[in-house]
Parts: C-alpha cells; structure tokens; sequence
C-alpha cells in the first residue's frame, strides 16, 4: 500500500477585482495560445506584476516586523534576567510576604551561582539554601 499524495492547490489571488469590464462569458472562455491579442497579455502581465509586488510587500513586512517582546526578554545576554518562561512568571508575581521574598532570592542566588560553567561554588550555594531552609 503506497501513500498518494494530493496535488497542490493553486495559490490564490488576493488581489481580484470585484467588478470587472469584461462579461462572465470572455473571463471563463477558453482562448488558444496562438489566437491570444496583445491586450489579453499586457492584462496578465499587469495582473502578474500586481501579485509580485504585493507577495514582496507582504514579505518584507513580515522580515522587518520586530521580534515579541518576550523573546528577546528570554534571549537577553544578562545573565540576572530569567532564562524560561517559568522564572520569569515566577519573579513577575511580587512576594507579598518578606519571609517568601527572602527564601526565593536566596534559592534564584543559588540557581544563579549553579550556571557558573567553570567552578562550582558548592559550599556558597549550600549556605544560600540553608538559609532559605531555616
């Protein structure tokens, strides 16, 4: 059993007008290649060079748009600055309570101090969660 895959629809165009010079008849007929009039075809190139231009418009807006603010919050090079999104909904929601507020700066120091790819400064983050335990 060998999968089929479905042809591509053709792309459509965004661009047609709603009311048109020409009558339901001449827009649907059939017209040979070899009888086409010059008119047909600068019509077509208009239509071609319209779809152009705004698939360019369209893309250059969408490359020039600015990344969502939280992205470049979550890929910001400081490394005080929340890495995912669940630190950074945690540091949003203010500590009401000191003692809560006191206990979650020492464990993000401890985190902090934890990402040091280097050296580990074990007995430092050991005092930090120590003292957020007692």
């Amino acid at each position: 059993m060998s999968a089929r895959i479905a042809p591509a629809a053709p792309p459509r165009v965004a661009h047609a007008p709603l009311v048109s010079s020409r009558s339901r008849a001449q827009r649907t007929a059939v017209v040979p290649a070899s009888s086409s009039s010059n008119s047909s075809s600068s019509e077509t190139l208009a239509e071609r060079a319209r779809a152009s231009i705004a698939a360019v418009a369209l893309a250059l807006t969408l490359a020039l748009a600015p990344a969502p603010d939280a992205d470049a919050q979550l890929s910001n090079p400081n490394t005080r600055l929340p890495r995912n999104t669940q630190a950074a909904l945690r540091r949003a929601v203010p500590a009401v309570n000191e003692e809560t507020k006191a206990i979650q700066l020492k464990l993000e120091d401890a985190a902090y101090l934890f990402r040091i790819p280097s050296r580990q400064p074990w007995a430092t983050m050991a005092k930090d969660i120590d003292a957020s335990r007692a």
